[in-house]
């Protein structure tokens, strides 16, 4: 990080408490983490979280809010390092959390689609004329499936087969089992706005029976992948009895149950400061204004 980055975030950490001080108590930070890498950074935002928040996970009806506001700490795509690495963290604390499964890579060691290319890009394969994850990501999704799969086909050419350890059904167990909760977040986390309606609706459905079958959904709720929110994802998700589905959009949220629950996008290896900023509101309604997305 730069140094005015990190002049930035002081400054904006620094602001976190009188920003919390002055809010509206009612308001539910919703944090979006993905893997958890840095073990000791972590732990220094679950301290903080457990000193200046409530955390609490679905449903939140009747839950007292004692600190200045509750926050709900979410894991996407449940990277195996949520179990090894945050579940102790979690448990010193006091403090339950959920993660969002696509059972189509678990138990498996199938790499996200994004990972196979940038794999690729780090190989140096098809002479760096890869599009970028921003442009991969308008395609459609036959489209992009077929390209990825072609890289894949490259990658195991050039170096042998790319493999990534997904996490297991045991780990699965072990996060309910410390009453943690597991929520849908797609079969194999497509881009919804770019498959067909029929795909989308089989993308939720066949990951909410996996989860409903081994007793595993544990919540009514849905993490978008990608944060892509669909009108047929929303109509899907209502039909199936979901009462929340979350965005990735790094926003404060405005309450539950919604179809479009905001999310503070933050990361285990932030600093102190960062986090604080982020999880204050004050770095995303800064970002808003920057025209952020």
């Amino acid at each position: 990080m730069s140094i005015v980055r990190r002049l930035g975030f002081g400054v904006m950490g620094a602001l976190a408490r009188p920003v919390r001080a002055l809010s509206d108590n009612t308001k539910l930070r919703v944090l979006a983490y993905h893997d958890v890498s840095d073990v000791d950074a972590f732990e220094r935002q679950v301290e903080y979280l457990a000193h200046a928040y409530e955390p609490v996970v679905p449903p939140f009806d009747g839950v007292p809010s004692s600190k200045d506001r509750r926050v709900w700490i979410t894991f996407d795509d449940a990277d195996p390092t949520v179990v090894s690495n945050a579940l102790p963290v979690l448990q010193r604390y006091g403090i339950t959390a959920s993660t969002y499964v696509c059972p189509g890579l678990v138990d498996t060691e199938v790499p996200f689609w994004w990972e196979t290319v940038e794999h690729a890009r780090s190989l140096g394969i098809s002479d760096g004329s890869i599009p970028d994850l921003r442009t991969l990501k308008g395609w459609g999704d036959p489209r992009r499936r077929e390209y990825v799969a072609s890289l894949g086909e490259m990658i195991r050419t050039r170096s042998g087969q790319f493999r990534r350890t997904q996490i297991t059904s045991e780990q699965l167990a072990t996060w309910m089992d410390s009453g943690n909760r597991i929520g849908n977040h797609s079969w194999d986390h497509p881009i919804l706005s770019t498959c067909e309606p029929a795909v989308q609706e089989s993308q939720i459905a066949k990951a909410h029976d996996w989860l409903v079958s081994r007793g595993m959904l544990s919540d009514a709720t849905f993490a978008y992948p990608d944060g892509d929110a669909t009108e047929t994802a929303v109509d899907t998700l209502q039909t199936l009895g979901y009462e929340a589905a979350l965005l990735f959009d790094h926003r404060v949220s405005s309450g539950l149950p919604s179809m479009s629950v905001s999310r503070i996008r933050v990361n285990a290896s932030d600093s102190l400061s960062e986090f604080k900023a982020k999880v204050s509101g004050v770095h995303p309604a800064l970002h808003r204004i920057r025209g952020g997305s």
